[in-house]
């Protein structure tokens, strides 16, 4: 028997109808959200110790761009949630263990595997120079003209020995442009000091340090033409600077590591007699502090001004890997050797 009749719009009626029947059949199961699309993904790994393959507990791991700052488990596991998409290089740290990084790609929706190996000896692959013909040659690109900004030169070495008579006591680490007017920079060492030019010898100087052999030195030299200043720094403390004169110059010649270009002919000269560490170009001028702060420890290759790091660390091969996006690697000439070193930032 109907008690009551209601009159409802024909848009309502339907409506009222419809969810009646819709759920009277189908149950409340039926106003379950859907599931939404996963817009993140997530990053998962193993940190193992590089020589014995054990796992490695309370490793700190980042990435970069920066998204979770977590610490790897009791079996060296670790994740991190929630990364969104990208490219990420992943390092991980940890105090008594040379840090180490892998890049990924991380995908929405996706688990990212960056299974790091550290050393836990200290120990890294360095490049060896026979101070007779071995050297490194960067092709020449645009990041490494720098005659006419700010710049930041640095690197780790270890002398086996210095020339020093006559004029035959340079002993080249980085030379861009070849021995006259179109030289960009000259970093090395001339007898057993610190040396550096620019603009084509217009400006320059000799350090005050008087280095040692077989041993470790961390060099910097820095262009700031804001300040019209040069600077030198072993190890992290100012050693001596100058003024900045001359006239910037344009060169399209290689960059050469272990040795500079003679005199436009392509070839070296003045070779380095020792190893080489950790070679970097800024395109800026940093401060005392700021090398001070990352001189100790490896670079993940994309920080901002960084437009050419090699870490002379790849162990094998004929080529010395660039680490920035600028990807000018280096082509091993004259038989350089791959060596194991106890790492200088120890």
């Amino acid at each position: 028997m109907i008690q009551s009749v209601r009159i409802y719009g024909a848009g309502t009626l339907f409506a009222a109808i419809f969810s009646m029947l819709f759920l009277t059949s189908c149950g409340d199961d039926s106003t379950t959200d859907p599931i939404p699309n996963p817009t993140t993904g997530e990053i998962q790994g193993t940190v193992t110790e590089a020589i014995t393959g054990d796992p490695v507990a309370g490793v700190t791991v980042v990435t970069d761009p920066p998204s979770q700052v977590v610490t790897t488990d009791a079996e060296g596991k670790f994740s991190i949630s929630s990364a969104l998409p990208n490219q990420y290089r992943v390092l991980a740290s940890k105090v008594g263990y040379l840090p180490n990084s892998v890049d990924i790609q991380v995908i929405a929706g996706k688990v990212a595997t960056a299974d790091i190996m550290i050393r836990g000896d200290g120990k890294t692959d360095a490049l060896e120079f026979d101070g007779t013909d071995d050297m490194v040659v960067v092709p020449d690109s645009p990041e490494l003209d720098l005659s006419d900004s700010s710049f930041t030169l640095e690197f780790y070495a270890l002398a086996h020995s210095f020339r020093t008579g006559g004029g035959d006591r340079w002993n080249s680490v980085l030379g861009h442009g070849p021995d006259n007017s179109e030289l960009d920079f000259l970093l090395g060492f001339e007898s057993a000091k610190p040396m550096f030019y620019v603009r084509s010898y217009g400006s320059g100087m000799v350090g005050k340090t008087l280095l040692e052999t077989e041993k470790w030195y961390h060099i910097a030299a820095v262009q700031d033409v804001s300040t019209n200043k040069l600077f030198i720094y072993v190890n992290g403390v100012l050693d001596s600077e100058s003024i900045l004169k001359g006239t910037p110059v344009t060169t399209s010649a290689d960059l050469f590591i272990g040795a500079r270009e003679s005199f436009g002919s392509g070839n070296g000269a003045h070779f380095f007699d020792g190893i080489l560490y950790e070679v970097r170009l800024w395109n800026r001028a940093r401060s005392a502090s700021e090398i001070q702060e990352t001189m100790k420890q490896p670079l993940l290759g994309n920080e901002a001004n960084l437009v050419g790091y090699w870490p002379m660390s790849d162990g094998t091969g004929g080529e010395a890997a660039d680490k920035t996006s600028s990807g000018n690697a280096g082509v091993l000439k004259g038989g350089g050797l791959w060596v194991e070193i106890d790492s200088p930032f120890q």
